[in-house]
């Protein structure tokens, strides 16, 4: 390792993994609708074990070790959204017909949407790339926010000496 440089990968792994499992699991999931919850946490523990680790940290490293973690997230949501998709797909797509139904499309174009949408591979790509853009901006902010809260205080530099006197200028 290089002086002066600290890897951030070690400090963004385990929070991007449960960041990406809480934005991934039925219901816990509903979560991010306040604010982005589980990614903006996800960034802030990410701040928090980097400082944990290293002793300081700056919002700048936090911001940075909150991009990591977010950018394992996304992974992790990718695969854990194509998980779900194939062991669920019944389900889901017996809710998506009901609500075809509600809009009355047709049935040629019901089956197409849906293969579409339960493309696995499919699936997976478009939600690596809404979680790479999401968990990038939120992530980051979580981190940036740690980074502030857990940076060092700086205490006040303290008072200069007073100047050296001669007595025999006092004695003048």
């Amino acid at each position: 390792m290089v002086k002066g440089k600290k890897p951030f990968l070690s400090s963004a792994i385990w929070p991007g993994i449960v960041l990406g499992l809480l934005s991934t699991i039925p219901f816990v999931n509903y979560g991010n609708c306040l604010c982005c919850l589980w990614i903006v946490g996800g960034g802030f523990l990410a701040a928090l074990i980097f400082k944990q680790e290293w002793g300081s940290i700056t919002p700048g490293e936090g911001a940075i070790v909150g991009l990591v973690a977010g950018l394992i997230g996304a992974a992790v949501q990718a695969v854990g959204a194509g998980i779900l998709g194939y062991f669920f797909r019944d389900m889901y797509l017996s809710s998506l017909l009901e609500i075809y139904s509600a809009f009355e499309i047709d049935m040629a174009m019901q089956e197409m949407m849906a293969n579409f949408i339960f493309n696995p591979v499919l699936l997976m790509t478009i939600t690596l790339v809404s979680s790479l853009i999401a968990n990038s901006i939120f992530a980051t902010v979580g981190g940036l926010i740690g980074g502030a809260v857990f940076k060092e205080k700086q205490s006040p530099a303290p008072p200069a000496a007073p100047p050296e006197f001669d007595q025999d200028e006092l004695d003048k």
